[in-house]
């Protein structure tokens, strides 16, 4: 059913009128104690190395990833932001993510790695330039989340043309599939 208010704009409803509101997902996943961050930290990674991967290792949860933010070193660089679209083994330095609620400080079902050599780059989503010292941030926000991992699926960060310096953090939460 489709409602519309005073001013003209449609809403979604349920048969009995009551509105449909996502609210804040993000939120709710901090208080859940289901919302993390990883981080490469500040590496000088090989040309062909990916500078941090992230893979939903849950079997029944989705990874939201809300938002990734890349901070460029000493020259400029591109970031390649890509979907992994192989099953691979994990290699390279591994990464846990922090949870952001540290009342309820339960491990991510994620498995992460820095300076990671065990993906075949897949699915290019975002491709940034950044100058020396800028950040760069996809997601987050009213900008909305980036993607949805489904279990074994994963996301990688590379830096092309890398410098001897650079970060990125991923910023997910894990999401029943029915919600």
């Amino acid at each position: 059913m489709i409602l519309e208010g005073k001013s003209g704009n449609r809403v979604d409803a349920n048969p009995a009128g009551e509105m449909f509101v996502d609210g804040d997902q993000w939120r709710k996943a901090m208080e859940r104690g289901d919302a993390f961050v990883w981080d490469s930290l500040d590496k000088d990674i090989d040309t062909t190395d990916t500078l941090l991967a992230v893979r939903n290792d849950h079997p029944s949860r989705d990874l939201v990833i809300e938002k990734i933010v890349c901070q460029a070193g000493d020259v400029a660089c591109i970031y390649q932001i890509h979907l992994v679209t192989a099953i691979y083994t994990a290699a390279g330095t591994g990464v846990i993510g922090t949870p952001l609620n540290t009342n309820l400080a339960t491990p991510a079902k994620a498995t992460a790695f820095s300076d990671e050599t065990g993906n075949t780059q897949g699915i290019i989503i975002a491709q940034p330039s950044l100058l020396i010292t800028t950040t760069y941030t996809l997601g987050g926000g009213v900008n909305g989340p980036v993607c949805i991992l489904g279990s074994d699926h994963a996301i990688g960060i590379d830096q092309v043309g890398e410098s001897t310096a650079g970060s990125v953090q991923v910023f997910g939460y894990f999401k029943d599939r029915s919600e």
